[in-house]
């Protein structure tokens, strides 16, 4: 677990399925709204962080639960670090994100921002291009 700009979270708070289909609809329209292939909420659950909702949009590589390991270099690990948006146009050509995990999927632009308003620690906004 990290520290007090990072995560601390010593177990998973279970979300009502009424909110988990609210940001269905959210993420599904944000991808529509903003032209890209996925836009997703992020859920930590220490050692790793997972997919929590997905965009159902055509070419998007992530699906709901897929489980990735933290402390990888991912985009939103920044975020939550941070507590701060994110934004990278092109992380080909940005030195700090070259070596994203991401980029092996074609994610090369991301958009993320901390979810400061929801009430479930570990939960966190990402939209990826």
């Amino acid at each position: 677990m990290l520290g007090e700009k990072g995560l601390n979270m010593p177990h998973s708070t279970p979300v009502p399925p009424e909110i988990i289909r609210k940001w269905q609809e959210i993420v599904n329209l944000t991808a529509e709204i903003m032209h890209v292939p996925s836009a997703l909420i992020m859920r930590v659950e220490p050692p790793n962080i997972k997919v929590f909702v997905s965009s159902e949009t055509k070419g998007n590589p992530y699906e709901q639960d897929e489980v990735a390991s933290l402390d990888t270099g991912l985009y939103c690990e920044t975020v939550m670090k941070t507590r701060q948006p994110l934004l990278v146009p092109d992380a080909i050509r940005d030195e700090q994100w070259q070596a994203n995990p991401d980029i092996k999927l074609g994610m090369i632009s991301y958009l993320g921002v901390p979810d400061r308003l929801a009430r479930w620690r570990g939960i966190w906004n990402d939209l990826r291009s």
